[in-house]
């Protein structure tokens, strides 16, 4: 197993696995020093490791954050355009819906008209069916 040379945040270095097996065969180290040095190593490894992959999920978090704003950003802007094109069909259904209220008026003075005639032509009339029936 292979521990490459790493330097984290705080300047630790790990020390490559290689490295210690040389000074190991060397006899520079005893097995119990060798192996002390070796779990170091990998517990520094470990650290670094760890610190990476918190910043990693940070910078996810920042990301995250930040995508977030922008949807909620671009869902405010759809709203936004959602309700300037309900604002004219609203004024335009308010615009259809006094035309009717105007036709609806002018009909029913028609009518009215039309009833006005209708009893005018009946009270003509009535005399003269009147007559004829007496004769």
């Amino acid at each position: 197993m292979k521990i490459y040379l790493k330097i984290n945040q705080v300047n630790k270095t790990v020390i490559q696995e290689q490295f210690l097996i040389n000074i190991l065969d060397r006899k520079q180290l005893s097995n119990i020093q060798f192996e002390l040095a070796l779990n170091q190593n990998m517990h520094r490894c470990q650290v670094i490791q760890t610190n990476i992959l918190s910043d990693q999920i940070k910078n996810a978090k920042i990301v995250k954050e930040k995508v977030q704003r922008k949807v909620d950003h671009a869902l405010l802007k759809i709203d936004e355009n959602i309700q300037s094109f309900s604002k004219p069909t609203q004024i335009l259904s308010r615009l259809t819906y006094n035309s009717l209220v105007k036709q609806y008026k002018s009909l029913i003075e028609s009518n009215q008209e039309l009833l006005i005639i209708d009893k005018n032509i009946n009270n003509e009339l009535l005399p003269n069916l009147r007559s004829l029936r007496h004769n």
